[in-house]
């Protein structure tokens, strides 16, 4: 660990080498760009998805890794296919979750706000 890295880093970093080495598998410059664009795109959402699940994470990846081992190719196109169907399900929870948080908040707030002007006429 670099000093000042933080678990949360180490655990992106690992997560996107993973990803970073399959594109490079295809030794094809064009689609190593685009992969890195659209990883770079979703960086925060994958690291969001990936750090609140970890073990999933790690299962879901392991499971890529040994089909493709196997040089299972139907095995491994159902794991990246479950992999990013439950990385679409991790993401659209933990923005609801973050959705209902702001609207407590702003639920919160708005009524703060309405009690201190309540006080004022008073």
């Amino acid at each position: 660990m670099k000093k000042g890295e933080t678990d949360r880093e180490i655990l992106m970093k690992h997560d996107l080498d993973f990803h970073y080495a399959f594109a490079a598998t295809t030794r094809n410059s064009l689609i190593i760009k685009i992969a890195r664009t659209i990883w770079e795109i979703f960086k925060a959402s994958i690291e969001t998805a990936v750090y609140a699940r970890t073990e999933d994470a790690i299962e879901r990846h392991t499971m890529i890794l040994e089909a493709i081992k196997e040089k299972n190719f139907d095995k491994a196109k159902k794991a990246v296919y479950l992999s990013l169907e439950k990385w679409g399900k991790d993401v659209q929870n933990l923005s609801e979750r973050a959705e209902k948080t702001r609207t407590t908040e702003s639920g919160s707030l708005r009524k703060s706000n309405l009690d201190e002007g309540e006080k004022e006429q008073h």
